[in-house]
Protein backbone atom coordinates (compact mmCIF):
# COMPACT_ATOMS: atom_id res chain seq x y z
CA UNK A 1 0.00 0.00 0.00
CA UNK A 2 1.17 3.34 -0.82
CA UNK A 3 0.60 6.48 1.27
CA UNK A 4 0.08 10.37 0.38
CA UNK A 5 1.17 12.20 3.50
CA UNK A 6 0.03 15.86 3.95
CA UNK A 7 3.45 16.89 5.75
CA UNK A 8 4.44 20.53 6.59
CA UNK A 9 8.27 20.89 7.30
CA UNK A 10 8.66 21.70 10.94
CA UNK A 11 7.31 17.85 12.04
CA UNK A 12 10.06 16.17 9.89
CA UNK A 13 11.64 15.00 12.61
CA UNK A 14 8.26 13.15 12.77
CA UNK A 15 8.77 11.34 9.52
CA UNK A 16 11.08 8.99 10.43
CA UNK A 17 8.77 7.02 13.26
CA UNK A 18 6.17 7.14 10.12
CA UNK A 19 8.33 5.56 8.36
CA UNK A 20 9.10 2.90 10.29
CA UNK A 21 5.33 2.56 11.64
CA UNK A 22 4.28 1.80 7.73
CA UNK A 23 7.35 0.23 6.96
CA UNK A 24 5.83 -1.84 4.12
CA UNK A 25 4.25 0.80 2.78
CA UNK A 26 5.72 3.82 0.11
CA UNK A 27 5.23 6.81 1.42
CA UNK A 28 5.14 10.16 -0.14
CA UNK A 29 5.61 13.96 0.74
CA UNK A 30 4.12 16.85 -1.24
CA UNK A 31 6.65 18.80 -3.14
CA UNK A 32 7.61 21.82 -1.70
CA UNK A 33 6.29 23.84 -4.94
CA UNK A 34 2.83 22.43 -4.49
CA UNK A 35 2.35 23.14 -0.89
CA UNK A 36 3.67 26.64 -1.79
CA UNK A 37 1.18 27.56 -4.54
CA UNK A 38 -2.09 25.90 -1.42
CA UNK A 39 -0.57 28.47 0.21
CA UNK A 40 0.05 31.62 -2.12
CA UNK A 41 -3.94 30.99 -3.46
CA UNK A 42 -5.16 29.88 0.17
CA UNK A 43 -3.90 33.29 1.48
CA UNK A 44 -5.29 34.89 -1.73
CA UNK A 45 -8.59 33.70 -1.38
CA UNK A 46 -8.21 34.89 2.84
CA UNK A 47 -7.31 38.10 1.23
CA UNK A 48 -10.26 38.39 -1.14
CA UNK A 49 -12.59 37.57 1.20
CA UNK A 50 -11.77 40.62 3.58
CA UNK A 51 -11.84 42.65 0.80
CA UNK A 52 -15.92 41.59 0.15
CA UNK A 53 -16.26 42.17 3.97
CA UNK A 54 -16.13 39.38 5.48
CA UNK A 55 -14.04 38.51 8.77
CA UNK A 56 -12.23 38.55 10.71
CA UNK A 57 -10.81 35.42 10.28
CA UNK A 58 -8.94 33.78 13.49
CA UNK A 59 -4.99 33.41 12.50
CA UNK A 60 -3.84 29.57 11.18
CA UNK A 61 -0.98 28.11 11.34
CA UNK A 62 -1.46 25.80 8.75
CA UNK A 63 -4.38 24.59 6.33
CA UNK A 64 -6.46 21.64 7.44
CA UNK A 65 -6.01 18.28 5.34
CA UNK A 66 -9.12 19.10 3.25
CA UNK A 67 -8.40 22.39 1.77
CA UNK A 68 -4.87 20.87 0.61
CA UNK A 69 -6.75 17.99 -0.94
CA UNK A 70 -9.53 19.94 -2.38
CA UNK A 71 -6.81 22.86 -4.19
CA UNK A 72 -4.65 19.69 -5.08
CA UNK A 73 -7.62 18.34 -6.69
CA UNK A 74 -8.50 21.38 -8.68
CA UNK A 75 -5.32 21.03 -9.98
CA UNK A 76 -5.63 17.42 -11.08
CA UNK A 77 -9.62 17.07 -11.76
CA UNK A 78 -11.91 18.62 -14.27
CA UNK A 79 -14.68 18.69 -11.70
CA UNK A 80 -14.41 17.89 -8.09
CA UNK A 81 -17.34 16.36 -5.59
CA UNK A 82 -16.93 17.29 -1.61
CA UNK A 83 -19.05 15.00 0.53
CA UNK A 84 -17.93 15.53 4.73
CA UNK A 85 -17.28 19.40 4.70
CA UNK A 86 -19.90 21.67 6.36
CA UNK A 87 -20.99 24.72 5.63
CA UNK A 88 -22.63 25.49 9.15
CA UNK A 89 -20.42 27.55 11.64
CA UNK A 90 -22.48 25.96 14.77
CA UNK A 91 -20.11 22.87 13.98
CA UNK A 92 -17.55 24.45 16.42
CA UNK A 93 -20.36 24.92 19.37
CA UNK A 94 -18.70 23.42 22.55
CA UNK A 95 -19.09 19.83 22.62
CA UNK A 96 -19.95 19.22 18.92
CA UNK A 97 -18.54 16.00 17.06
CA UNK A 98 -15.22 15.53 18.72
CA UNK A 99 -14.59 18.39 21.13
CA UNK A 100 -12.80 21.37 20.34
CA UNK A 101 -11.29 21.47 17.06
CA UNK A 102 -7.81 22.13 16.84
CA UNK A 103 -6.83 25.77 16.75
CA UNK A 104 -3.94 25.32 14.37
CA UNK A 105 -6.46 26.19 11.36
CA UNK A 106 -8.79 28.88 11.02
CA UNK A 107 -11.92 27.20 10.90
CA UNK A 108 -14.32 30.46 10.26
CA UNK A 109 -12.36 30.81 7.28
CA UNK A 110 -12.65 27.63 5.83
CA UNK A 111 -15.94 27.36 6.31
CA UNK A 112 -17.17 30.50 4.63
CA UNK A 113 -14.64 29.05 1.65
CA UNK A 114 -16.65 25.63 1.38
CA UNK A 115 -19.41 27.73 1.44
CA UNK A 116 -19.02 29.82 -1.49
CA UNK A 117 -18.29 26.81 -3.24
CA UNK A 118 -21.25 25.27 -2.55
CA UNK A 119 -23.03 28.27 -3.90
CA UNK A 120 -20.98 28.77 -6.66
CA UNK A 121 -21.75 25.23 -7.72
Amino acid sequence: DDFVVFWHFYTAPYLRHLQGQYARSRLYLMAPDLVNWELAVFSQLRADLYRLGLGPFECYRFMSSGVHGLLMASLLCSSIDVYGFSVSMDNFKEGFNHGRPSESHSWEFETMLMRLLYFIG
